[in-house]
């Protein structure tokens, strides 16, 4: 893990790629991604447990993969924490210094972003 991710662009798919290099075949596997802003507030979990996903981890690199459609966290930095391990035993915990931006890059449907006040998410709606 380096100290910076690729940057996610808000209101877009975000892909989140996972390199497990392993020296031990395990299976049922667990992923979690903790994204916090700069406070230390959780914001939101990505975790394969939530969809009831584990994984086969083999010797050597593995590559897991988490889609999160229309990444709803507003432009900012945010603080990653990253959980591989099992129901009853972690196996890694990585929580220092791994960081990532949210940027606008065009126009992809957010010309008004609301300011800090108003929230970290943005959200999809409709108004009639």
């Amino acid at each position: 893990i380096g100290d910076k991710a690729k940057p996610v662009v808000a209101g877009l798919n975000a892909i989140f790629e996972f390199e497990i290099t392993s020296k031990i075949e395990k299976y049922d596997i667990l992923i979690g991604l903790g994204i916090n802003d700069l406070y230390g507030n959780r914001l939101i979990t990505p975790f394969s447990k939530h969809t009831n996903n584990s994984f086969h981890i083999k010797k050597g690199l593995n590559r897991i993969v988490c889609e999160i459609e229309k990444f709803p966290l507003k432009p900012s930095t945010y603080n990653l924490e990253v959980y591989v391990g099992t129901e009853n035993e972690v196996y890694d915990y990585y929580d220092k210094g791994l960081s990532m931006d949210v940027e606008i890059i065009g126009n992809n449907n957010l010309l008004n972003i609301p300011d800090n006040t108003q929230g970290s998410f943005i959200i999809n709606q409709k108004w009639v």
